[in-house]
């Protein structure tokens, strides 16, 4: 059984070639996943956003 589609998965830009693209990516991931809740994770500490990498 596969876990990804035939494409391969997501597509996230490297951060190092590309950082603009990376943080774009990452934020429109954490409003899909936040949805109502927070929507763009701006409810979050600068502290917990480098725990996930959002800043």
């Amino acid at each position: 059984m596969a876990t990804a589609p035939p494409s391969g998965g997501p597509n996230i830009p490297d951060i190092q070639n590309n950082p603009g693209g990376y943080n774009e990516k990452i934020q429109k991931a954490v409003c899909a996943t936040l949805k109502s809740k927070g929507g763009n994770g701006n409810s979050y500490t600068d502290e917990e956003k480098k725990i996930y990498d959002l800043v």
